[in-house]
């Protein structure tokens, strides 16, 4: 696992790969809170397991903004999530726009 830290202490990365090879981002504040993910990979991860308590919040916006076949973007209450893919080659990132420290854009975390 790797720690990055971009943007001069408003945050730091953590990298990480699972068992499968697919690239797991963790971001999270200087007070150590996880505000966003990020993963990519040749398969989706389990998406419940990253996701934590924000996966029912995922669920509803998976069902109901849908982007064409291969794309999903959403949003619940504050919670935010994109995610594209077709077989072979998966991205995601899903972030918590309340736990975002200030001045910090989801830009700056790709």
């Amino acid at each position: 696992m790797a720690a990055l830290s971009p943007t001069g202490g408003a945050f730091s990365v953590q990298q990480s790969q699972d068992a499968a090879g697919r690239l797991i981002k963790q971001y999270a504040a200087s007070n150590g809170t996880v505000f966003a993910v990020a993963w990519s990979g040749s398969s989706q991860p389990d998406l419940q397991q990253l996701l934590g308590s924000y996966f029912p919040a995922y669920r509803q916006a998976q069902q109901s903004n849908r982007n064409g076949l291969n794309v999903m973007q959403g949003q619940v209450g504050s919670f935010i999530v994109r995610s594209h893919g077709r077989m072979g080659a998966f991205k995601g990132f899903a972030y918590d726009s309340a736990l975002m420290p200030v001045g910090v854009t989801p830009d700056q975390l790709k």
